[in-house]
């Protein structure tokens, strides 16, 4: 059996923090009426960094998950 695969790296935090940055429209203008591909941009911009938090996350966890064959068979 392998030896559990530890805490997540530091980095990872200020990672998500700075796609929470990127995700929440605080920073967009009032009355901003741009649309990207039929809706408002900061919608798709939402919409765009939660695909990226979800890749990341599945990428970071995959890393860090005892995989089913080590070696042991």
């Amino acid at each position: 059996m392998s030896k559990p695969a530890g805490p997540l790296p530091p980095w990872s935090a200020l990672v998500y923090l700075a796609l929470l940055a990127a995700g929440v429209p605080w920073y967009w203008p009032d009355g901003d009426e741009t649309l990207v591909l039929g809706i408002p941009a900061w919608v798709a911009m939402a919409i765009a960094v939660a695909l990226v938090v979800a890749i990341f996350s599945a990428w970071l966890l995959s890393r860090r998950w005892p995989g089913e064959s080590d070696g042991d068979d």
